[in-house]
C-alpha cells in the first residue's frame, strides 16, 4: 500500500503515472530485469475513424520490458507485458505472443492479470547479440473475450558473450526506500531490494546488506526479492545501504556493483521541532456521492481533530461544512476523511483542517484547495442503452433537419447486433429504452456506416463476416420501420447483400442519381404548326426535288377512279416546302391521313377535243403540244371533271394528234375542254400520322429504333412563352418514322418550338417539365409550373436538359419555385425535367484489392449497376462523396498516395479527370502523397456542380492537410499545406446559397512545466477563413483529446458551432471528463472559458477506450442545441460498456 500511496501524490503529473504504479508492483516479481525499469507512456485512447471498426472495448498493451529498442539485454531475461485491462491468461501462449525462436514459456500473472511475466523455457536462453522480435497478436483476449484490435510489436537486442552482462544486478526501481528519498518515516520497518537473478540465501545477510542503521534480520520474499528488517530510526538522519560484492546468485556469480547497489535516504524531521501544519493534500477516491481525501500533517495529530472542509463555491473558509475524520484519538501524520451524501456529477471545493481547541470550526486550514467533481451515476445524463454486455461502435447520423439517428453494436445477445435509436427534432429518443434492433442475427454484425437519403430516412450498412449488407430505416410515428427489402420485415432480416469485400477493408456510401440521356435536340419545323386539317405527310418523298413546285399547284387525290379531287397547294412560308420538305399544305382536307395523290404544276396546256375523241383517246388536229406528253402525264376533262393519265406518249398520225388514256373517261367527247399537266409527280402515297414532330435539321438524325427509341421523352419549351409540355415517342414504325419525323403520344409541337429528346433511366416516374423563368442560386423558378399540383416532392430529381446537370429537390417553396441541392440554373429559358428516382452508391474493396462500386435504387434496394472503379494496384480506404449533381467522386489509397476518380451512377468515367472512358485499369487522378484519407465532404458551389473537401493526415498522424478539389476536372483549388495537429475532424456548414464553410477541430501540443500536453484547436476554411483558435487551454497541465464538432445548423444562426472533447483537468480523481463549448461566427466562445462540464464517461485509473459523438437538435431557440453521446463506464462493475447522452441547449444548460 505504500507504493499506491506514494503514487497518489503524483497522480496529476500526467498519464505515465499509471504505468509507474503497475511496474512498481510488477517488477519485484520479475526475473532478470535490466539495470533500469522501463518507462512507458500509455496511450489511453482508442479513436475509431475507420468505419469498419466496431469501436469495442479492446485491450491494449501499454508497457513492455525489455523496452522497445533496448540493447545489451541479458540472454536469460524474462519478458514483462503490461495491459490496460485484465487479460484472460488462458489466451497467453507462444502462438498468441510470438517471440523469436521461443517455443515455450511459463506465464506468471500480476496486478490482477493486468500484467504477465514470461519466463522463457525453450530455448533456455536467447543467443548473444541477437535481435529479438515480440508480437502480441489479436488472439490475446481480455477477461470479457475482447481481442486486441491489432498486432503489438516490440524489439530488443541481447548483449555480447561477456560474463559481466550476466552477473546478478539490482533492479533499480525496486529499491525501497528509493534513492534520495526524504521525509521517510522513522518507523518504516524494512529496506527492500529485488535482484535480476535467483540469489543464494546464505550470502544475503544483515552484514552484506551494508545498512548504516540498526538492522535485525533478513526476510526472503521470493528467490529474487529480500527484505532487511530494521529498528526504529532516528529523526532527520541520512542512512545508507551498500550491498556487498559477497552477495552471490544461485550459480555463485557475485553481485554486479554497477552503482545501483548503493544509495541513501533521509528520515522525517522530529515532530517536536516542527510547527503544526498540513503538509500535503490529495484525493484518495471519488464516487458518485462521496469524495475521500488524504492529507499529511507536520506532526502526529489525533484523528478526532482532523476534518475535511468543503463547499460548492471556491475559496473554502472555516465557516463552511466540516466532516470529521472519526472520533478516535489515535495519533498519526496520515489522515483520511470521507465526505458522503454528495450530489453526483457536482463540483466541490475542499480543504483539510485541524481543530486544536476541542471542536469545529478548525483553526488550521490547508492553503491548498482541491476542486473535485463527483462521478456520474445512472441518474445523471440520459441512457441511450445500458443493456447487458458491451454496447459500442457508436455511429451518429444527422438528418437534413434537427432529427437524428444513432446506431451501435450491441452484445446483449452474446454476439454483436446492430441497434438504433431515433431522436426527434426536439432531441427526444422515441424508439424505446435501449433502442431497437436493426439487425439481430446469429453472426456478428459490425462496422456500421450510415448515410441519409438526403432527408429523414437512413441507409445503414454493416459487415457480417466478409459480406456487406444494407438496410433502409425510418421513423414511423415513434417506431422503427423498414421500407425494403420487405416492408413487413424485421431485425432478423439481414437486408440486401451489397458485396463480398476484402477482409478488414473499409467501405463508404453516398447518394447518386441516374441521369437522363440527351439523345437529340433541335427546333421543330411544323408547317401550319402541325395542325392536321390541310396537311399531308409523305415519309418517302422530299418534295423539294420538284423544282417547279409553287403556290397554287395542284394536289390531286382519289386517283383510283376518274372523279378526282383537285385542290391547290399553299405555301408553308415562302414556298410550299421551305418549313418541312416532307409535308404539303393545300386546300384539301387531308388530315394527315393516308391516301394516294399526285402533285402537278399548274402551268399546263388546254384545248378542245376534236371529233373522233373517244372515252379512252383524246384527239386534236391542231394542238402540237400533244407531242410533249409522256406516259403518266395527267389529263383532265374539265367539261365533265374527269381525270386520267396518258397511257402512252402523244403522237401525230398524219391526220391528228392523239393521246391514249389509261382509263375510260365516260363523258369525254368531241368539243370537251381538256387540260394536260406535264410537270407532276409520280403516284405518291401519304402516311397517316398523329402528333408529329418534324425537324429537317435535328442535332442528329432521329434514326428511329436505333438512336431514338419508343418511349423516349420529347420536351418542348414552347418558345418560352407558355408552360412547357412533353410527350413520349410513339411506337416506332419505320414506314412513317424517319431521320426527320417522329410520331408522339401527344400533340405538343408548333413550328419553331425548341425541343429535346431524352431517354429516362429505367423505372422513373416523370413529374413534369418546364424551363427556368428566373435565376436565383440553388433555386428553380418557373412562372408556368405547378410544382404543388404535379406534385413535386422533396427528393425528386431536377435535370437541366440544356447543361446535363441534375440536382435534388430540397423543398417545394411555392407553386412556381423549388429549392435545389445544387445550383444548376444560371440562365433563363433552360429546359428541365423532374422525375422520381434516386440511388445510392457503395464503394468497397473486393477480394482482389480492387476499388468497386455498386449502385442501388433507394426506393426498393434493387441493384442498378455494378462496376470496377480501379483495378490498378493494391487499393484501400475508399471514400465516396456526391458532387451534388448526381455523380460521385471516389477517393482511395494505394502505395502511400491518395487517388480519385469521378463516375456517373452508371459507371462512366469523366475524362476531364484524366481518366479514359471505361478505363478501370487507369490508376486514377493522383491527389496527395504521404497522406491518408480522414474525411471527404461535398461543397455547394454556385454556378453548377459542387466541389469536394478532402481532409487527410500524414502517416505519423502529426500533421494534416485540407484541400478543396474542383469536381469538374479534379484540380486542387485550395491546399492548406501541412498543419501541425492530430485527430482532425471537420464539420460542413450546409447553408444553401454560399460556398460551404469547413471547420476543423484537432488536438495540438503545448509544453507546461517541461511536460508536453495536448489541447484542442480549430480552423475554418471556405467562405470566411480563420484560425487557429484555442478551444481548450494551451497552458494547462493536463491533456485534452479526441475533439468532435457539429454545426448548430438552422437558417437563422447557421454560423454557430459546437465543439466537445475529452478533458483531463479532473483526470487524477475522475479520469477523463467531457467538456463542450459553443462558438458564434466571429468565432467567439459563448460559454465559460475552456467550456462547460458535461459528464465523466470513466473514472480514475481506468484508461479504457473513449468514444464521443455530437449531434444537434431543436431546443426551441436559435441556434439549435447540442447532443453529445459517448461510451460510458459508470456501471462497468457489471462488465458492460454503456452509451449515454446529454441534451444541452444553446445557453449551455441541461433541459
Amino acid at each position: 500500500m505504500k507504493t499506491i500511496t506514494m503514487n497518489r501524490l503524483i497522480k496529476n503529473r500526467g498519464d505515465s503515472y499509471l504505468v509507474a504504479v503497475l511496474l512498481c508492483v510488477i517488477i519485484p516479481f520479475a526475473v532478470h530485469c535490466g539495470a533500469e525499469a522501463p518507462s512507458v507512456t500509455p496511450n489511453p485512447l482508442y479513436q475509431s475513424v475507420n468505419p469498419t471498426d466496431p469501436g469495442t472495448l479492446s485491450p491494449q498493451v501499454i508497457g513492455i520490458y525489455p523496452d522497445d529498442g533496448s540493447t545489451d539485454i541479458p540472454v536469460d531475461t524474462s519478458i514483462v507485458i503490461v495491459f490496460n485491462k485484465p487479460i484472460d491468461i488462458s489466451t497467453i501462449n507462444p502462438s498468441t505472443i510470438n517471440i523469436l525462436s521461443v517455443t515455450s514459456f511459463t506465464v506468471t500473472p500480476a496486478q490482477d492479470n493486468r500484467a504477465i511475466i514470461l519466463d522463457i523455457t525453450n530455448p533456455p536462453q536467447f543467443g548473444y547479440n541477437q535481435t529479438i522480435d515480440i508480437t502480441v497478436t489479436p488472439s490475446v483476449r481480455d477477461i470479457d473475450g475482447n481481442p486486441l484490435l491489432t498486432n503489438y510489436t516490440s524489439q530488443f537486442t541481447t548483449g555480447i558473450n561477456d560474463s559481466s552482462y550476466f552477473l546478478p544486478k539490482i533492479v533499480a526501481i525496486s529499491r525501497f526506500p528509493q534513492p534520495g528519498a526524504t521525509g521517510v518515516s522513522r518507523d518504516i520497518g524494512f529496506v527492500e531490494v529485488t535482484f535480476t537473478k535467483d540469489m543464494d540465501d546464505s550470502t544475503i545477510t544483515v552484514v552484506n546488506f551494508g545498512f548504516s542503521g540498526p538492522a535485525t534480520s533478513v526476510t526472503k520474499i521470493n528467490p529474487k526479492t529480500y527484505r532487511l528488517n530494521i529498528n526504529t530510526l532516528n529523526y532527520n538522519t541520512t542512512y545508507s545501504i551498500t550491498l556487498s560484492g559477497s552477495i552471490e546468485d544461485s550459480d555463485g556469480n557475485p553481485l554486479d556493483l554497477d552503482g545501483n547497489h548503493t544509495w541513501q535516504f533521509t528520515t522525517e524531521l522530529d515532530p517536536a521541532t516542527i510547527p503544526l501544519s498540513i503538509t500535503a493534500l490529495w484525493i484518495s477516491s471519488v464516487t458518485s456521492d462521496s469524495i475521500t481525501i488524504q492529507f499529511t500533517t507536520s506532526k502526529p495529530v489525533p484523528k478526532n481533530q482532523c476534518y475535511a472542509v468543503y463547499d460548492t463555491n471556491p475559496t473554502v473558509t472555516t465557516a463552511d461544512t466540516h466532516v470529521q475524520e472519526d472520533s478516535s484519538s489515535d495519533v498519526t501524520t496520515l489522515h483520511t476523511v470521507t465526505i458522503s451524501s454528495l450530489s453526483s456529477r457536482s463540483l466541490y471545493y475542499i480543504r483539510a483542517g485541524i481543530d486544536t481547541s476541542g471542536g469545529p470550526p478548525v483553526e488550521i486550514l490547508s492553503t491548498q484547495e482541491l476542486s473535485v467533481y463527483t462521478n456520474t451515476d445512472a441518474a445523471n445524463n440520459s441512457v441511450l442503452t445500458n443493456e447487458v454486455n458491451d454496447q459500442n461502435g457508436l455511429v451518429v447520423l444527422q438528418t437534413n433537419g434537427p432529427a437524428s439517428y444513432v446506431f451501435w453494436a450491441s452484445n446483449q445477445a452474446g454476439n454483436r447486433d446492430v441497434y438504433g435509436q431515433f431522436f426527434d427534432s426536439s432531441g427526444n429518443a422515441v424508439w424505446g429504452a435501449n433502442g431497437t434492433a436493426i439487425v439481430s442475427h446469429s453472426n456478428n454484425q459490425e462496422g456500421i456506416v450510415a448515410i441519409t437519403d438526403g432527408f429523414i430516412d437512413a441507409l445503414v450498412l454493416y459487415r457480417d463476416g466478409n459480406n456487406l449488407y444494407a438496410k433502409k430505416v425510418y421513423d414511423n410515428s415513434g417506431s422503427l420501420h423498414f421500407p425494403w427489402p420487405d416492408p413487413a420485415n424485421d431485425s432478423g432480416d439481414q437486408g440486401i447483400l451489397i458485396a463480398t469485400i476484402q477482409a478488414g477493408s473499409s467501405y463508404s456510401a453516398t447518394l447518386v442519381q441516374e441521369q437522363p440521356q440527351i439523345i437529340v435536340s433541335g427546333i421543330a419545323d411544323m408547317p401550319d404548326d402541325g395542325v392536321a386539317t390541310n396537311l399531308l405527310y409523305d415519309a418517302d418523298t422530299d418534295f423539294s426535288i420538284y423544282a417547279w413546285l409553287s403556290n397554287g399547284d395542284l394536289l390531286l387525290t382519289n386517283v383510283a377512279g376518274i372523279n378526282w379531287n383537285s385542290d391547290t397547294l399553299a405555301n408553308q412560308g415562302a414556298t410550299p416546302v421551305d418549313i418541312f420538305q416532307y409535308v404539303l399544305k393545300s386546300s384539301y382536307n387531308a388530315n394527315l391521313d393516308s391516301f394516294d395523290f399526285y402533285i402537278a404544276d399548274n402551268i399546263s396546256f388546254s384545248g378542245l377535243a376534236d371529233s373522233g375523241t373517244t372515252t379512252t383517246e383524246l384527239r386534236s388536229s391542231t394542238d402540237a403540244n400533244f407531242l410533249l406528253v409522256q406516259p403518266g402525264d395527267i389529263i383532265h376533262n374539265e367539261t365533265n371533271n374527269e381525270w386520267g393519265l396518258a397511257s402512252g406518249a402523244g403522237t401525230w398520225n398524219g391526220s391528228y394528234y392523239l393521246i391514249p388514256i389509261d382509263r375510260t373517261l365516260t363523258s369525254l367527247g368531241d368539243g370537251d375542254t381538256y387540260r394536260i399537266y406535264t410537270n407532276h409527280s409520280t403516284l405518291l402515297t401519304s402516311e397517316a400520322v398523329t402528333n408529329p414532330l418534324w425537324d429537317k435539321d435535328p442535332s442528329a438524325p432521329f434514326n428511329p429504333g436505333t438512336t431514338v427509341l419508343e418511349n423516349d421523352i420529347v420536351v418542348n419549351e414552347n418558345n418560352n412563352s407558355v408552360a412547357a409540355t412533353y410527350a413520349y415517342v410513339d411506337t416506332i414504325d419505320l414506314s412513317r418514322d424517319t431521320n426527320y419525323a417522329l410520331r408522339l403520344t401527344n400533340n405538343i409541337m408548333d413550328n419553331g418550338d425548341i425541343y429535346s429528346i431524352i431517354r429516362m433511366p429505367a423505372g422513373v416516374t416523370v413529374k413534369g417539365v418546364g424551363y427556368s423563368t428566373g435565376v436565383a442560386s440553388f433555386t428553380l423558378n418557373d412562372t408556368y409550373a405547378n410544382f404543388t399540383g404535379w406534385p413535386v416532392n422533396p427528393g425528386d430529381i431536377v435535370f437541366n436538359i440544356d447543361t446535363s446537370i441534375s440536382a435534388m429537390v430540397i423543398s417545394v417553396t411555392g407553386v412556381n419555385q423549388l429549392t435545389l441541392s445544387a445550383d444548376i440554373f444560371n440562365a433563363t429559358n433552360q429546359k428541365y425535367i423532374i422525375y422520381t428516382k434516386r440511388a445510392f452508391l457503395v464503394s468497397y474493396i473486393d477480394v482482389g484489392n480492387n476499388v468497386m462500386a455498386n449502385v442501388f435504387n433507394i426506393a426498393d434496394g434493387s441493384l442498378l449497376h455494378s462496376f470496377a472503379v480501379c483495378t490498378d494496384g493494391i487499393n484501400s480506404n475508399p471514400h465516396a462523396i456526391t458532387d451534388e449533381a448526381g455523380n460521385a467522386i471516389i477517393f482511395y489509397e494505394k502505395a502511400g498516395t491518395i487517388y480519385a476518380k469521378k463516375v456517373t451512377a452508371t459507371g462512366q468515367f469523366f475524362a476531364s479527370w484524366g481518366v479514359s472512358a471505361d478505363e478501370a485499369s487507369d490508376p486514377g487522378r493522383s491527389i496527395l502523397t504521404g497522406y491518408s484519407i480522414v474525411q471527404v465532404a461535398p461543397v455547394k458551389n454556385t454556378g453548377g456542380a459542387g466541389d469536394v473537401y478532402l481532409l487527410a493526415k500524414n502517416t505519423a498522424g502529426t500533421q494534416f492537410r485540407f484541400l478543396r478539389i474542383n469536381c469538374n476536372n479534379g484540380n486542387t483549388i485550395f491546399d492548406s499545406t501541412d498543419i501541425t495537429g492530430s485527430d482532425p475532424i471537420m464539420a460542413i456548414d450546409s447553408v444553401t446559397g454560399q460556398i460551404n464553410r469547413a471547420i476543423i477541430v484537432y488536438r495540438n501540443t503545448h509544453v507546461t512545466g517541461g511536460i508536453t500536453y495536448y489541447h484542442i484547436e480549430a480552423r475554418a476554411y471556405g467562405g470566411t477563413s480563420w484560425g487557429p483558435i484555442i478551444i481548450s487551454s494551451n497552458a494547462a497541465d493536463y491533456n485534452c483529446v479526441q475533439p468532435v464538432i457539429t454545426m448548430a445548423n438552422n437558417t437563422t444562426a447557421a454560423d454557430n458551432f459546437y465543439v466537445s472533447w475529452f478533458d483531463g483537468r479532473h483526470y487524477g480523481t475522475n479520469g477523463y471528463s467531457i467538456y463542450m463549448q459553443r462558438y458564434n461566427a466571429t468565432p467567439a466562445a459563448q460559454w465559460a472559458a475552456n467550456g462547460i462540464f458535461i459528464s465523466f464517461p470513466t473514472s480514475f485509473g481506468y484508461d479504457y477506450p473513449l468514444l464521443l459523438k455530437l449531434l444537434y437538435y431543436y431546443d426551441g431557440g436559435s441556434p439549435y442545441g447540442a447532443l453529445p453521446l459517448w461510451l460510458d463506464y459508470r456501471e462497468y462493475s457489471a462488465n458492460a460498456t454503456d452509451i449515454y447522452y446529454q441534451k444541452v441547449n444553446d445557453s449551455g444548460s441541461f433541459p
